[in-house]
């Protein structure tokens, strides 16, 4: 038996998981009907909150204000996923901001919570990194020494 193709139905039933919200090409889309199929597998799931992903990020504009788009796309699969009282809600978003920016930080923290419209829950700025990233399925992508001492 071959191994399922990521992104596929099979692929997905692997395993129980977080969810997050994605289009691409690499593991095919992951968006509000994926969501609720899962929500809707035997739990009584009535919210839940999104993290992350770096998905949809903005493809122009200044660097620092590109994760806006993933907030700008989650915000819009939120208010889908309210008009339905029977399903789950993406009732909270949490987003990526740089916290190394400095000066830039206060202003992007203000527009993801703007764009939310009051789902913003909270930032991550994520730490895993591979020596190899290409190597794995998905690598984590920051700096070397980010948690360092020196």
């Amino acid at each position: 038996m071959s191994d399922p193709t990521p992104g596929s139905q099979d692929w997905l039933d692997l395993v129980e998981e977080d969810h997050h919200l994605w289009r691409g090409p690499r593991f095919g889309d992951y968006l509000l009907e994926n969501l609720w199929a899962d929500t809707e597998s035997g739990h009584n799931v009535e919210k839940t909150v999104f993290v992350e992903c770096r998905s949809q990020y903005r493809k122009d504009g200044p660097e620092h204000l590109k994760s806006l788009g993933e907030t700008e796309f989650v915000a819009s699969q939120a208010h889908l996923s309210e008009q339905d009282p029977n399903k789950a809600t993406i009732s909270g978003i949490v987003g990526n901001i740089d916290l190394k920016l400095g000066p830039e930080l206060p202003e992007l923290l203000d527009q993801h919570i703007e764009i939310a419209q009051g789902r913003f829950r909270g930032i991550r700025h994520a730490g895993a990194r591979a020596e190899y990233p290409e190597t794995l399925f998905i690598a984590g992508g920051a700096m070397e020494g980010l948690y360092s001492r020196d």
